[in-house]
């Protein structure tokens, strides 16, 4: 991450993988201080009117996401109730009323749509899903596919659909990168992201109930790039005290690495092995390796290449 606090005053191009919501202000023509009067007008008097008022205080807001944090709507309430009126022929004022609402954490994209007598001024957001999450104190900040963390804090792993969002790990390095996080901040370090670049590639490549049956799991990428026989590279900390070897990030690029759909293949079959106790499962291999904690009675039968569970295959699944 940046060094904290720090909020840029232009974020890095923001991908487009979250919602779009409406959001209406009413306008008030000279002399109402209502939305109900105005809709009395008929639109002839709207026109010799000349001109109206937004009062950006006076919003409408459709419906949020699923996925959205629902004091989302509450920030946004907060920051309109603070910005002065705009014209409706000052293009330039509804320009920054936009670019006002760009600078929230979970916006992406305010787009103008125009004056639309007598309803107001129409506006689109488009919102950020959260993909991830990162440790901030004692609760979770969630991230956005770009690395923008976004506003609202969770005392565990928030769920988006069926399963908490990953954390980016460790949990605790040590050197307190997230303690002074604020949202609009954006991920830097490069294992912070080569871990969002790890969930990107998880949310793609496994189903609503392969993501369920995975459950909540912090992503350890410190030694993303330095991935090699011997080194596990990526670590995915499972519940239960399970780890997967994962080997480089996928957006890495270097050779000798299994495609990346292989590897979420390999533990999408590790997760479905009845009565399978395992410990570890390494992907990073055309037969994936698995260490058990206890053998089961058909073993052989296993689709992948199974084994007792060797003290220097845990030492080194933990990093030791």
């Amino acid at each position: 991450m940046r060094e904290l606090p720090f909020t840029p005053p232009r974020r890095p191009g923001r991908a487009e993988r979250g919602g779009r919501v409406s959001l209406v202000v009413p306008v008030a023509l000279a002399g109402l201080v209502s939305l109900l009067g105005l809709r009395r007008l008929d639109a002839r008097a709207a026109v010799e009117d000349g001109y109206g008022w937004i009062d950006p205080a006076a919003l409408a807001l459709g419906p949020l996401p699923p996925w959205a944090d629902p004091r989302w709507g509450e920030e946004l309430d907060h920051l309109l109730r603070g910005l002065p009126p705009v014209r409706t022929d000052d293009r330039a004022g509804q320009e920054e009323l936009a670019r006002a609402i760009e600078s929230l954490s979970f916006v992406a994209r305010a787009r103008i749509e125009g004056v639309r007598w007598p309803d107001g001024l129409a506006l689109e957001l488009w919102l950020e899903r959260p993909v991830a999450c990162v440790p901030v104190g004692p609760g979770f900040q969630p991230v956005a596919a770009d690395g923008t963390l976004l506003s609202g804090r969770w005392s565990a792993p928030p769920f988006v659909g069926a399963a908490p969002l990953p954390v980016i790990g460790p949990l605790s390095d040590g050197r307190g990168l997230f303690d002074l996080a604020r949202p609009g901040d954006w991920l830097a370090e490069p294992e912070h992201r080569d871990a969002l670049d790890v969930a990107l590639s998880l949310e793609e490549h496994l189903d609503r109930e392969e993501r369920a049956a995975l459950g909540r799991l912090v992503i350890d990428a410190r030694r993303a790039r330095r991935a090699a026989v011997d080194e596990p590279g990526v670590r995915l900390l499972l519940e239960g005290g399970r780890i997967v070897l994962f080997g480089r990030a996928p957006g890495c690029g270097e050779p000798g690495e299994l495609p990346v759909r292989a590897k979420w293949r390999s533990l999408s079959r590790a997760l479905a092995l009845p009565g399978a106790d395992w410990a570890v499962v390494d992907v990073r291999w055309d037969r994936p390796e698995i260490v058990l904690r206890q053998p089961p009675a058909a073993a052989d039968s296993l689709p992948l290449a199974a084994a007792a569970p060797p003290r220097a295959a845990l030492d080194q699944a933990r990093g030791e």
